[in-house]
């Protein structure tokens, strides 16, 4: 099944999927601390797989579009992390059955988890 839903949609069907998947990979060329903490509280106890694959490119630290932050707490968490520098996708795989692809950075905005979020698809 494919449908448009909005990042507020998005956010809420993860935090429904996440908590008991067993395998997960991001791809986002962007990744901000909110964005990975509320990941983390949704996972903590099932502790699945975790890839996630991001741009990490200096200027986007020094942007803030990323957060060093954020990738501190991805490591930390025990997630394996791989930097690609030309990246631009937007994809949620959780335990390779369901697949989110959009627009939503793992971020604060783009999931709509912080005030005046990004209108996302």
């Amino acid at each position: 099944m494919s449908s448009l839903i909005s990042n507020i949609e998005l956010t809420l069907q993860l935090e429904e999927l996440l908590p008991s998947c067993n395998d997960l990979t991001i791809i986002s060329a962007f990744m901000t601390q909110p964005a990975t903490r509320w990941l983390g509280q949704l996972i903590y106890s099932n502790k699945p797989k975790v890839q996630l694959i991001g741009r990490f490119t200096p200027i986007d630290f020094a942007k803030g579009a990323s957060d060093l932050n954020a990738l501190r707490d991805c490591i930390n968490n025990g997630y394996q992390v791989k930097a690609l520098v030309n990246l631009h996708a937007k994809i949620y795989q959780i335990d390779h059955e369901t697949i989110f692809n959009g627009s939503a950075n793992l971020t604060g905005k783009g999931l709509a988890l912080v005030n005046n979020g990004n209108l996302e698809s």
